[in-house]
């Protein structure tokens, strides 16, 4: 294997979730994950929610307006069948998924990752964490946009490249995701409001 390729990753998945859900919503979030084991022991159906949702605040699992647009225009022109649903269980699982963890265990194999720095769906900072952790030789290529910005290919936006002699190059890469987008800390998640 020549090298190992990470793409706009998530590192923490625990991390990661502690960012998109208020402190608040947790033992709620936490409770629908139990619900739904517990419907699945007893035979039931696993519950569904949707992917992405048109309204950010809606119950979805990547509340994020530039992800309803890339999933439901790609869905429209790539993935005519694709259906915009996904299990509350891979969402829990989403939570304890921790492949960052293994950074430093693939040497002596090179990593080359791909962060989008305006990243808030895999935040960025936990991505390069990772990074730092692994091994040299490793490289590092830096977009500014958002999580779809290595998928679409509309207007360019500038990447940045550190090899890990640390010298750093500036090329160009195509995108028209939302750049500068931001999920508030105090977003409502699967649903969940301040009254619950």
């Amino acid at each position: 294997m020549k090298c190992v390729v990470a793409q706009v990753p998530m590192a923490s998945g625990h991390s990661n979730a502690r960012r998109l859900i208020r402190a608040d919503y947790l033992a709620g979030v936490q409770k629908l994950f139990e619900d739904d084991r517990r419907a699945r022991m007893a035979g039931g159906a696993p519950t569904m929610i949707p992917v992405v949702a048109e309204d950010p605040a809606a119950p979805s699992a990547l509340p994020r307006r530039d992800s309803w647009t890339w999933f439901t225009e790609t869905g429209k022109s790539r993935a005519p069948s694709w259906k915009n649903e996904v299990t509350l269980r891979s969402v829990e699982m989403f939570t304890e998924y921790e492949p960052g963890s293994y950074a430093s265990f693939i040497s002596p194999t090179p990593p080359l990752m791909v962060v989008a720095l305006g990243d808030v769906l895999t935040v960025a900072d936990l991505a390069l964490a990772a990074y730092e952790t692994a091994l040299e030789p490793k490289h590092l290529v830096t977009l500014s946009g958002g999580h779809t910005s290595t998928r679409m290919s509309k207007t360019s936006i500038p990447l940045r490249s550190r090899q890990s002699s640390g010298s750093v190059s500036t090329s160009r890469r195509s995108s028209n995701s939302d750049l500068h987008g931001r999920i508030p800390r105090t977003r409502p998640f699967l649903g969940l409001t301040d009254r619950q």
